[in-house]
């Protein structure tokens, strides 16, 4: 009988290891998880304009805007000194028109959590040599470059209508 209550005993002492181990590898999960949630960039990048048609030579206003919507400063390395940049082609080609000036200088830049950078450019409709464009549909893009491969990490889009 001895025998049989050894291995009744073993086994309760099995269950009962088993599931502290299950409970131990659940709570683990779950803070890696939180911590991964809390860690993860969650960056908004968004270009806008005061409105979608323009008259020929009016005015353009353009604003761009980069979020950090994430729980920690997030940082990146930027090409430029004004790390937004906008450009507008015509049509649905978004270079070529008009560029924002700005000066290239590699640096970092850090965004507290809930915290934005933004660049406002007005442009009077003329193209990189000063002349007045022709009505059309214009691509307006807004981006930040990497200033270690010079590529884009955030890019937005938006288009317009000059109207004579």
């Amino acid at each position: 009988m001895s025998r049989n209550n050894n291995v009744v005993g073993r086994r309760g002492f099995d269950r009962k290891w088993l599931f502290i181990l299950l409970v131990l590898l659940i709570v683990v999960a779950l803070i890696m998880y939180a911590v991964q949630v809390i860690t993860a960039p969650n960056w908004s990048f968004k270009v806008v304009t005061d409105k979608a048609v323009y008259k020929l030579g009016e005015n353009i206003t353009i604003t761009a805007v980069l979020k950090n919507n994430g729980y920690i400063t997030h940082s990146f390395k930027a090409y430029y000194e004004d790390p937004i940049e906008v450009t507008i082609g015509k049509g649905t080609f978004p270079f070529g028109v008009w560029y924002s000036s700005n000066q290239k200088n590699i640096h970092d830049v850090p965004i507290p959590p809930g915290q934005t950078i933004e660049r406002t450019v007005v442009w009077n409709q003329t193209d990189r040599d000063g002349k007045l464009v022709e009505p059309g549909i214009y691509t307006i893009r807004a981006e930040i470059l990497d200033g270690e491969k010079w590529l884009p990490i955030f890019e937005a889009e938006i288009s317009i209508t000059i109207t004579e």
